[in-house]
């Protein structure tokens, strides 16, 4: 099993300077277009045409999402790994998309860019309804809220503004979202991304979801550190290593392309433990089963920083055993 650590990226196109040449690479589409260029541009076109155009905005074409290929991951793979990752982003959404793998430094990435707009093969007539009931004054005949006295009806909410024929419907704003929706959406991203490496038997597993502290982190001012730091951090690294252990275990059975434990609910649990021990090994302090605060700071005395991180190592094995009798035994 190899080594992955999940990345990815999730960007705006406002303008066609977004797309650059090496998108033009390495092709694999749902599109009417066969390079992302020619794809934007011509929906570029049709947004200037029909929006405003303000000197201070920019609007937005699209969106890529850029997802780190594992190294073990064959290129004639490539097809059906892009297209079960985008359908599924999409949720039965047809918008057009194209996607490439690149090559940057030691890593391949695949960018998968989305537009915003569906397209139609004929062109079709799209309505721009009013969000807002109109109404005007009936004696000086000028535009009025609802309260006034004199106020009469113009034109209902929901009634046909105009209309235009186009290619393009209008926006599907699938990719805009607030910050809450932004973490779902990352956890969205994963998921979809280890079920398909899982589907074409490429299994993978991260290499360390807990970091482990350097040998040189803690020292005086003068550089030197006392040896009980020195003993303090060989215990905390040691905790570190059975803590991946156990992660790491429980990650696999998750993916196991035997049964997949892969419904919202159990995955949301699976992250959301791992968020919290990695806040509380940042913070070095947590709360105990029995209320107590302790710390687990290198510079405590040995005894006492064994006694605490060990507590703290507990706790983590006994948060695990929950997460495996509520996710994983509980739901055979």
């Amino acid at each position: 099993m190899s080594i992955y650590n999940f990345y990815y990226d999730r960007y705006p196109i406002r303008s066609l300077e977004t797309i650059k040449q090496e998108h033009d690479t390495a092709v694999y589409k749902y599109a009417v277009s066969d390079t992302m260029y020619e794809l934007f541009k011509d929906l570029d076109s049709h947004t200037k045409e029909r929006a405003y155009n303000y000197k201070k905005y920019q609007h937005c074409l699209g969106y890529c999402i850029e997802v780190l290929l594992p190294k073990t991951i064959q290129r004639n793979d490539y097809p059906a790994f892009i297209t079960a990752v985008a359908e599924e982003i999409l949720s039965g959404n047809k918008l057009p998309w194209i996607a490439h793998v690149v090559r940057r430094g030691m890593g391949l990435y695949v960018i998968i860019a989305f537009a915003q707009r569906k397209y139609h093969e004929k062109p079709i007539e799209i309505k721009v309804l009013r969000e807002a009931a109109v109404y005007r004054n009936k004696v000086s005949k000028l535009w009025c809220k609802e309260d006034d006295p004199e106020a009469e009806l113009v034109y209902e909410e929901g009634s046909v503004k105009s209309s235009y024929t186009s290619n393009w419907s209008k926006k599907v704003r699938l990719f805009e979202m607030g910050k809450e929706e932004l973490k779902l959406f990352r956890m969205k991203i994963e998921n979809v991304v280890r079920k398909a490496l899982v589907k074409l038997n490429v299994m993978v597993r991260e290499s360390n979801y807990f970091k482990a502290i350097k040998q040189y982190a803690f020292t005086n001012k003068k550089g030197k550190r006392a040896v009980y730091v020195n003993v303090n951090v060989d215990y905390y690294n040691q905790i570190i290593y059975e803590m991946n252990y156990r992660y790491n275990f429980l990650y696999e059975t998750l993916y196991s392309p035997g049964k997949f434990y892969q419904d919202n609910e159990t995955l949301e649990a699976f992250y959301q433990l791992m968020r919290k021990y990695k806040s509380l090994l940042g913070k070095r302090k947590f709360k105990h089963e029995s209320g107590v605060r302790l710390s687990f700071s290198p510079y405590f005395r040995s005894d006492r920083f064994k006694e605490n991180i060990y507590s703290f190592y507990e706790q983590f094995k006994s948060e695990c055993l929950n997460f495996w009798g509520d996710y994983i035994w509980g739901g055979n």
